[in-house]
């Protein structure tokens, strides 16, 4: 009986352990967990404009997808996997005011201090406007590669490319704020097999495949030079599609790649898209894109549907475990003064797309106040003069708004509303 009773006490005692050590591992993953809060400095007149409970990240009946995004952030939370998004766009995402700000409230709630740059492109180059968090210098005669916009050409993921025929040309990267980088993955193209990228930098290794070069540092910088090492030619062609940053240290990356004026037809034509995206490689893909393409006043909604429809599918095929989102384009003004007659078409075919191939939707145009809500955003001092662009305080909105819905599908917040949706 001494005995029962002894092993009856030690189950118990080893049950009481269990629940405490599962209560203690609950208690570290929040204490990991920042809690960020959004709206601290909003305006709050802007609360009777937005629509916070339509900020969602909308999956249908698909609820495996929703818990899918929870597991991934989970995973990056707990550092067993990174987690990647790619954010592929327009204007909007090229100045990186909106992507930053969702960067960096991520980056902080995740309380990854290594968060990393990713993908992007040397803007600067071209004569174009640059993100904030990094400048560009460089040597030599570069040029911006020309397209038409309705041919293909041999762009990638950032939808433009430049080169230069003057082999001692030379590119420095500067990071001015964020997490230094350890690896430096460059994507480009040359007319020769012997030409390729080199960076002038300590090397732990070097690994040159097709289409890119990986370079893996000693330690991490926030400064690299990236030039041409044309193994003894005097003469050629090298042109690069864009470059990736990475800290091999991250839990989280969130790489941008958006040029001006790009439609959804920028990407389909561009002929290394797919290839670099297997690339990289991303968990998330974020498509925001359609304001150009019903800009356009020979907008044709079925052609629209048919180009987006082809775009997501190719990014399907290259990534069939990435969860895809498309976003809605904002409410703007045609020429400053009229309301856009197309908007609404496109965001319809937009949001049917999604349904359709089993995307995720963020509907930012329902979120900011729909028809009608630039007026507002812009007397609440949050567009530029145009009213087709937010500015840099509008953005910066704009991204928080995007972080709280990602955070909400993070937490699983948005299951109920997909199901009653």
């Amino acid at each position: 009986m001494k005995t029962l009773r002894h092993m009856a006490c030690k189950i118990a005692l080893v049950a009481l352990l269990t629940v405490l050590s599962l209560a203690a591992v609950i208690v570290s993953l929040k204490q990991k967990a920042k809690t960020v809060d959004v709206f601290a400095n909003f305006d709050a007149e802007l609360f009777s404009v937005i629509s916070i409970d339509d900020n969602i990240i909308f999956f249908g009946k698909n609820d495996s997808l929703s818990k899918r995004s929870k597991f991934l952030f989970t995973n990056a939370n707990e550092e067993e996997a990174p987690l990647s998004i790619l954010h592929i766009g327009d204007s909007h995402v090229q100045a990186d005011f909106f992507t930053g700000k969702t960067r960096m409230l991520l980056s902080l709630a995740l309380n990854d201090v290594n968060c990393s740059r990713g993908f992007t492109f040397p803007y600067q180059v071209v004569g174009s406007n640059n993100p904030d968090d990094y400048d560009v210098t460089w040597k030599g005669n570069w040029m911006r590669k020309k397209t038409d916009g309705n041919t293909a050409t041999d762009f990638g993921l950032a939808g433009i490319a430049v080169s230069t025929t003057e082999l001692e040309s030379s590119l420095t990267l500067k990071l001015l704020q964020g997490a230094a980088f350890d690896m430096v993955k460059v994507y480009f193209d040359s007319d020769s097999s012997i030409i390729e990228p080199k960076v002038s930098a300590n090397l732990t290794y070097q690994y040159i495949g097709d289409g890119f070069v990986v370079f893996k540092l000693i330690e991490p910088t926030d400064s690299v030079k990236i030039g041409i090492n044309s193994n003894g030619l005097d003469s050629g062609m090298f042109t690069l599609y864009g470059f990736e940053l990475v800290n091999s240290a991250a839990k989280f990356i969130y790489h941008a790649a958006g040029v001006n004026g790009a439609s959804v037809k920028t990407f389909l034509n561009s002929r290394n898209f797919t290839a670099q995206l297997r690339q990289v490689n991303p968990k998330f893909v974020i498509l925001s894109l359609g304001t150009n393409d019903a800009y356009d006043p020979n907008f044709n909604k079925t052609v629209f549907r048919a180009n987006l429809k082809e775009l997501v599918s190719g990014i399907k095929s290259a990534l069939p475990e990435a969860i895809v989102v498309l976003t809605t384009p904002g409410d703007h003004l045609v020429g400053k003064t009229e309301a856009n007659p197309f908007i609404a078409e496109a965001n319809a075919q937009i949001i049917s797309v999604a349904k359709e191939m089993d995307c995720g939707v963020w509907d930012f145009n329902k979120v900011m106040g729909g028809d009608g809500s630039i007026k507002a955003w812009f007397e609440l001092g949050l567009t530029a003069q145009d009213k087709l662009h937010l500015n840099r305080k509008g953005y910066a909105v704009k991204g928080a708004l995007l972080y709280d819905a990602l955070s909400k599908l993070a937490a699983n917040e948005s299951e109920k509303s997909n199901k009653t949706q």
